[in-house]
């Protein structure tokens, strides 16, 4: 999912890449109350009194005419406003991101982005009402509702967005402000209210911020106050922020307090004249250069290029590829995509994906092309089956269908073991909890096994059990060797452990692979013992509980 607010940083301080549009923000929508006045006057008459003049009915003061100014708009900052601002001036707009911003006194109450050529994106409305709740509804570059974020008096910060899905992975947040009313601190919790490390891996972030209200600093912690680190591996990063607000500079520090041992220690940023990072360069806690990645827009300010290159300038492979490169249309929305080694040649399979989108920029269909051009699967079929992919949506913005051809369009199978069509459905939360499959009739058909797999969750949203049923509904054991998939997590919601079992619930063995890491030969149950956040070992066991092997994660792929 895309990260739902903007930042300047990103927490642990990796830079703000706006090049791909249509980010995704926590928003929910109330509307305002309005009050209704009713003044009632009395006019007492009697023998030998006054007449009592009437009370003057209060006349209604005028509210102030919205006023537009350009501004670079941070999404995020002050907790009770909900956004922190850059005026710019016209010159500093033109051929740059800005927003327009709508302010009834000093308050925005809209908010439009405009690209370098003028195109209209997305749209936020903000509104309080009577008790202080900020609310804030985010419309996408088609106008339609994707999110709804609200911001109590105290704190409490929700996301509901248009799928039904609630919070991105943070159910909720606790917004603590500072004195001038920024965001100082923000604490992710679970649906039971429970803390857990969120989308950056704290349950709590601590922010500092300069006299503009940009983020200067920035530390992770547990909730109880003791140090943690980022999924990316430091505990904390100091920026250093220039008189645009752009973050061009940023260190990185461990536990120790030292440079970040592992990786980039310090990185600078250099920026386009459209106001998106253009140039990032690391060097290591010694100053040795360690990567420096570059990004390239076209002149609606769209990314379009992204490529890492040496010391010396020169192309060099992440993932064995060296540069991706995109079409896109005016609201930056992608159309094809193509990957290129050191020389400039194609790779990948697929080395070409070409897209069509509907009328609200949905992807509903998708081509694969390998390094000569010719057809390949998109999903890692054989051959040209799966080169040619269409989907279908429901009124909320979910996949719920997946249909494969050739490229001629001729139905096919999606990839290997994988028949001619998967279809989705999904809870009140916008959750997937049944995939099935089927074949070109229209019968179900076995995908690696199964042809209905269901999903359940824990409270805290992560995936709990997979389970696996044949075309008859009947309870299967799947290509992995299991009917039921359990993932089991600590405390603090990180995989403790995952186990095989079969129809009974019993451990079984299982031939699981997820990514790189695999189970041995003979395991049925994976225990992740965590000594620090970057040391862990993957301890597995045979169904009777008997340890096979203990593997130390620092040289080996490990489940995380």
């Amino acid at each position: 999912m895309d990260e739902f607010r903007s930042r300047e940083p990103t927490l642990g301080g990796e830079p703000r890449n706006m090049s791909v549009r249509g980010r995704i923000y926590r928003l929910r929508l109330v509307m305002p109350m309005t009050r209704a006045l009713a003044v009632l006057v009395l006019t007492l008459v009697g023998c030998g009194a006054a007449k009592v003049a009437p009370k003057p009915q209060p006349q209604p003061q005028p509210q102030p005419q919205p006023s537009e100014r350009v501004a670079r708009f941070r999404s995020w900052g002050h907790v009770t406003r909900g956004y922190g601002v850059d005026p710019l001036t016209a010159n500093q707009a033109v051929g740059s991101w800005h927003w327009v911003l709508r302010f009834r006194g000093d308050e925005v109450i809209e908010a439009q982005e405009i690209s370098p050529t003028g195109t209209k994106l997305r749209r936020r409305v903000l509104s309080h009402d009577a008790a202080g709740t900020l609310t804030v509804l985010e419309l996408d570059a088609h106008g339609v509702e994707r999110a709804v974020r609200t911001v109590t008096a105290d704190g409490r910060e929700l996301v509901v967005f248009r799928t039904g899905v609630v919070g991105d992975e943070c159910h909720h947040r606790k917004l603590v402000p500072d004195g001038r009313g920024f965001e100082h601190e923000a604490i992710c919790y679970d649906e039971t209210d429970r803390p857990y490390p969120g989308e950056h891996g704290c349950e709590r972030v601590v922010h500092e911020r300069n006299e503009r209200g940009h983020v200067v600093h920035g530390a992770c912690l547990r909730a109880d106050g003791t140090r943690a680190t980022f999924r990316s591996g430091q505990h904390e990063y100091r920026s250093t922020v220039d008189e645009l607000g752009y973050e061009v500079e940023t260190v990185y520090i461990d536990l120790d307090g030292q440079l970040r041992a592992a990786g980039c220690a310090r990185a600078k940023n250099e920026y386009a004249k459209n106001g998106l990072i253009a140039r990032r360069r690391c060097v290591t806690r010694t100053g040795a250069f360690d990567v420096e990645a570059r990004w390239q827009y076209d002149d609606n300010g769209c990314q379009t290029a992204y490529l890492r290159v040496d010391a010396q300038g020169n192309p060099t492979l992440d993932n064995g590829v060296a540069a991706t490169i995109w079409v896109r249309n005016a609201k930056c929305e992608e159309l094809a995509r193509k990957t290129h080694g050191v020389n400039g040649e194609l790779v990948g399979r697929p080395a070409v994906r070409e897209y069509q989108r509907d009328a609200l920029g949905q992807a509903i269909e998708q081509r694969c092309r390998d390094t000569k051009l010719a057809p390949i699967s998109c999903l890692g079929g054989k051959g040209e089956d799966g080169a040619f992919v269409k989907y279908t949506f429901d009124d909320r913005g979910r996949q719920t269908t997946k249909r494969c051809f050739t490229m001629s369009g001729v139905p096919s199978g999606c990839s290997v073991q994988y028949p001619f069509e998967e279809r989705l459905e999904y809870d009140t939360r916008g959750r997937a909890i049944a995939q099935s499959y089927f074949d070109t009739a229209g019968s179900p058909a076995l995908a690696l096994g199964a042809a209905r797999v269901t999903i359940e969750y824990d409270p805290a949203g992560y995936i709990a059990s997979k389970r696996y049923f044949g075309v008859h509904a009947e309870p299967v054991l799947a290509k992995i060797g299991c009917h039921e998939l359990r993932s089991v997590r600590d405390d603090h919601h990180q995989l403790a452990a995952i186990e095989c079992r079969g129809r009974a619930a019993e451990l079984v063995e299982s031939s699981l692979c997820i990514g790189d890491a695999c189970f041995v030969p003979g395991a049925a149950r994976v225990v992740v013992e965590r000594v620090t956040f970057n040391k862990l070992f993957n301890v597995h066991y045979d169904a009777n509980g008997v340890e096979l092997v203990r593997i130390s994660c620092d040289a080996a792929v490990c489940f995380r």
